[in-house]
């Protein structure tokens, strides 16, 4: 059944099922579509009051699939003034500025992008490369220092880390070379999701492939990575 909702002033239109289930459940495809799933006999006013309580994450899924091709590749960025950047999972609209030193700053919302040449596509893309790179080392290198306390305790050496742009993995480990890569548009998503793409990963350098053992492993260290992966999918 379809149906729609206003939410923060944008209707959303959604199909709307019954099952045999405790919670209500909300799912954003990555061409937009949206399906919620609730019990057999849950009032729709609270689905209603669900949803509205996930307006912003909506929204934000929502604008991001919009940026995105049928087949799921990001169109190619130009950056141009206006333009929405996620930063940590929120919007940021792009501030064009011109200045002697190239560099980005984000703040309340925006953000700033310096360049000597405002009007070049290769001047701002290489100032925006430079910028995530830095923000890779400084948040994903972080979560990397918190989480990595229950790894070395089963005797894994702290591993090398690197950043790169990747179009099917949001990370990879090489246990052999003591090695883990991270893509760089993770610091587009939620602290959250980051999270827990450091520990996928780092749980490979005690267990290398999908095994039961690597799963457990997973659950016992971030009890929630179900969650959290489901939110960097749909992200």
């Amino acid at each position: 059944m379809q149906k729609n909702i206003d939410i923060n002033g944008r209707t959303v239109i959604y199909d709307f099922e019954r099952k045999k289930v405790k919670n209500i459940n909300l799912r954003i495809r990555s061409n937009g579509s949206i399906t919620v799933s609730a019990g057999l006999n849950t009032d729709e006013r609270m689905v209603e009051d669900f949803l509205k309580s996930k307006g912003h994450f909506i929204c934000s899924a929502l604008d991001r699939c919009a940026l995105k091709r049928p087949g799921g590749d990001f169109e190619p960025r130009q950056f141009e003034d206006g333009d929405i950047f996620y930063y940590l999972g929120r919007p940021h609209t792009i501030v064009l500025l011109q200045h002697t030193r190239s560099c980005v700053v984000a703040d309340s919302g925006q953000l700033f992008l310096y360049t000597r040449t405002p009007d070049s596509l290769t001047a701002r893309r290489r100032a925006v490369d430079k910028w995530m790179e830095q923000q890779c080392a400084d948040i994903i290198g972080d979560a990397c220092e918190r989480l990595f306390t229950p790894f070395r305790k089963l005797g894994a050496a702290f591993p090398k880390t690197a950043y790169r742009n990747m179009k099917a993995r949001w990370g990879s480990c090489a246990p052999e070379r003591g090695t883990v890569t991270f893509n760089k548009h993770l610091i587009e998503h939620p602290l959250e999701c980051i999270e827990y793409v450091v520990v996928h990963e780092f749980a490979h350098l005690v267990y290398p492939d999908h095994s039961k053992q690597f799963y457990l492993l997973l659950s016992q260290i971030m009890p929630d990575w179900k969650e959290r992966k489901q939110l960097l999918n749909e992200g």
